[in-house]
């Protein structure tokens, strides 16, 4: 199988997953995986990259960075080590501007 497809097909599977979580109140787990779609096409689209980067700033709980390596490990798995820089920059904040 070709590595290539293997992200926005688990980005279309947790919106998917996430957006049905929402219908049904007693499954909270709905907004997590829509965070999670979020940072898997962050890199597709470089606007939401300085939005992450602003909330990323005001997450004192660590979350996202758990996330976010999480979705860094899943891009170096499928040999796109570009996106994943370009994730962990917005993540961490690093501004090359």
């Amino acid at each position: 199988m070709n590595k290539k497809y293997i992200i926005p097909a688990i980005a279309t599977l947790t919106f998917l997953l996430g957006g049905t979580s929402l219908i049904f109140p007693f499954l909270p787990i709905g907004w997590p995986l829509l965070a999670v779609t979020a940072l898997l096409i962050m890199p597709y689209f470089p606007k939401a990259q300085k939005g992450f980067k602003w909330i990323a700033g005001k997450d004192s709980t660590g979350l996202l960075e758990k996330a976010a390596e999480g979705v860094i490990e899943l891009y170096h798995w499928a040999d796109e080590d570009k996106k994943a820089n370009e994730i962990d920059d917005a993540v961490n904040g690093d501004d090359k501007d």
